[in-house]
C-alpha cells in the first residue's frame, strides 16, 4: 500500500476523530468477478475488518475497499505500462465508477454502507497517456484501472459525488456513523 493511501486514510478519519491508529488487515483480497460491485466492495471491506477485530476485539474497527468498475466489470491494477495504456486508452472520454465498501465494526455491532462515485475522464490523446505512463511522479502502477483522482491524473478526470468515496472511504459515513459507537472523542 502506497503511503498516499495512509496520509489520506489519516486525513478522512482526522477530520472525523482524533483518536485513532492505522491498522494494516492481513485479509487475502478474492475478487468474483461475477459479483455486483456493491457486494464485492461488501466482501473486501467485512473481510478486513473482521480480520483487524480478531486482532483488536475491544476496539472499534473502521473498514473499507474500493473497486473501480468499469464496461459492466471491475478493474484491478495493470500488469505493465502496455496494459496501463490500454485501459486509459479505453476510458478516454468516457465514465467510471468508484464503488467503495464502509464499514464500522466491533464484537456486537456492524454499521455497513456502500458508497459510489463517479469519475468523468476527458478525451486523452495517447501522447497525453504516454506522457502520463513515462512521469516518475504518476501513480497508476499500484492502482486499479490504472489512476488515482487525487495524483497526476486529476489533470484528465473529474469526481462527481463524494471525493472520500473515490479515494477509498466515505468520510459522510464515518461522520453519520462513528457517533452510535459512544466513542469518546
Amino acid at each position: 500500500m502506497s503511503r498516499l493511501f495512509f496520509k489520506l486514510v489519516y486525513e478522512i478519519l482526522s477530520g472525523v476523530n482524533d483518536k485513532f491508529e492505522v491498522v494494516v488487515s492481513n485479509y487475502e483480497e478474492l475478487i468474483d468477478p461475477f459479483l455486483l460491485p456493491e457486494l464485492i466492495v461488501q466482501d473486501l471491506a467485512l473481510g478486513k475488518g473482521r480480520e483487524v477485530l480478531g486482532r483488536y476485539s475491544e476496539d472499534v474497527i473502521v473498514c473499507g475497499d474500493t473497486i473501480v468498475y468499469f464496461d459492466s466489470k471491475p478493474l484491478g491494477k495493470a500488469k505493465d505500462r502496455g496494459e496501463a495504456f490500454k485501459i486509459l486508452h479505453e476510458m478516454s472520454g468516457r465514465e467510471v465508477y468508484i464503488y467503495t465498501g464502509n464499514g464500522i465494526l466491533t464484537k456486537e455491532k456492524i454499521i455497513f454502507e456502500v458508497t459510489k462515485a463517479k469519475v468523468v475522464f476527458q478525451d486523452i490523446s495517447k501522447e497525453e497517456i504516454e506522457l502520463y505512463l513515462v512521469d516518475p511522479k504518476a501513480d497508476w502502477m499500484d492502482k486499479a484501472g490504472a489512476f488515482a483522482v487525487q495524483g497526476k491524473a486529476s489533470v484528465f478526470t473529474t469526481v462527481v459525488g463524494e471525493w472520500e468515496t473515490a479515494l477509498g472511504l466515505s468520510k459522510a459515513f464515518l461522520q453519520e456513523n462513528l457517533v452510535k459507537f459512544n466513542l469518546d472523542n
